[in-house]
């Protein structure tokens, strides 16, 4: 009996994915996330789990370990090369876009660029970060985020506190460059009066212009309310200080009632302390109207490399933490920190000409790794890292 004929193996057919456009036209109704604003990419952080979903998803214990976990020799020096490219400025050309920065500044004055992008988050007050968590948890693309951030944090607008932003909501007359000179009126074809808010995101471009310049206001008019910022220096250490309050008399309360079991590790009760200062951080700042858990979770990722907010802890968001297990690299903020600690000595001749900056390159190794995957740029980062 003839024997019988193998049959092949099916083979389907891969189909490479259409890489997202990355040049965005000025023209805001071009830009590829205003043809289906109900289906933005996943170039933001809106659509993406809060640390406190993920963690409510997260796998089952029996799940095997990532590959962030596993330590080897080989793969934590793989890892090192990683830290070492994120802080180089290698890096700024893949995780910051160039239509980030605001179409109204002419090349004179691109030198002036101050403090919004990857290489700059640390130059930030907590205000400012505040405010760009705000416009960051919005439904729009990363861009246009960054765009907006660029655009209100530079020259003529400038805001620096809550008092300016909520002042900008004044009408005044529009001398911001963003008339139409065909018809005499704004861009959308309103009145020539407006606000100062609206004017701001008119010269971003963005999508959502009254609702988010509205939100902004809201904002703004809260941290008044509440007395957040009663140096209006951008501090916010009305907030900060009564968080710690709070945390301490909770810790006050706690600790009369332990009287036989006082024993703790030190690193545990570090954490403890961190974890219940994030969480009531978060809490304030969810008061604010339109501020959910993924602006939270903004806020508290950038606002930990601030001066005096060292307490919020080595925080690793959601989103964050999905770019950086892509990218190899530990997820858990601790383990990271681990890292960078290990390393310090050699990267931090090329940090703040040798002084000792962990957290800071912390938060920057955070934000230039979101950047890249929010650029969809994780690939350039495997070869670049493998030249080196």
């Amino acid at each position: 009996m003839p024997p019988k004929k193998s049959q092949k193996a099916k083979t389907s057919k891969t189909t490479k994915e259409d890489k997202p456009q990355q040049n965005i036209d000025e023209n805001p109704k071009d830009d590829p996330s205003n043809r289906n604003p109900e289906a933005i990419q996943n170039n933001n952080e809106h659509n993406h789990p809060s640390t406190r979903e993920k963690r409510k998803s997260a796998p089952a214990p029996s799940s095997p370990p990532s590959k962030a976990l596993k330590i080897s020799p080989s793969f934590t020096s793989q890892q090192e090369k990683i830290i070492q490219f994120l802080l180089s400025d290698k890096a700024l050309k893949l995780c910051q876009n160039p239509n980030s920065f605001s179409p109204s500044f002419s090349s004179q004055t691109q030198d002036q660029k101050p403090n919004f992008s990857s290489n700059q988050t640390l130059t930030l007050t907590p205000f400012q970060h505040l405010l760009s968590a705000t416009i960051l948890s919005r439904p729009i693309s990363h861009v246009l985020g960054q765009r907006t951030i660029f655009t209100i944090l530079n020259p003529p607008f400038a805001w620096e506190n809550a008092r300016d932003v909520i002042n900008a909501g004044r009408e005044v007359e529009d001398t911001i460059g963003t008339r139409d000179e065909s018809n005499g009126e704004g861009r959308e074809g309103g009145e020539v009066g407006k606000t100062e808010r609206l004017q701001a995101m008119e010269t971003a471009r963005t999508q959502h212009r009254q609702k988010t310049a509205s939100e902004l206001g809201v904002m703004a008019q809260h941290i008044v309310d509440q007395g957040w910022d009663p140096k209006k220096d951008g501090t916010l250490c009305g907030l900060l200080q009564g968080v710690q309050d709070s945390h301490t008399q909770t810790a006050e309360a706690e600790n009369e009632s332990e009287t036989s079991n006082q024993v703790q590790e030190e690193e545990d009760s570090a954490r403890e302390k961190e974890n219940v200062m994030r969480e009531r951080l978060r809490k304030e700042v969810k008061e604010i109207k339109g501020m959910g858990d993924i602006g939270a979770d903004i806020f508290l990722r950038r606002v930990q490399g601030c001066v005096g907010w060292e307490g919020v802890g080595w925080f690793v968001d959601g989103k964050t933490g999905e770019v950086l297990e892509e990218l190899g690299m530990p997820v858990e903020g601790k383990e990271l920190i681990g890292l960078i600690e290990g390393m310090e000595e050699r990267i931090c001749r090329e940090e703040k000409g040798g002084e000792r900056d962990v957290r800071g390159m912390f938060v920057k190794i955070l934000e230039r790794a979101l950047g890249v995957g929010l650029e969809g740029k994780i690939e350039d980062v495997r070869r670049e890292v493998g030249r080196m």
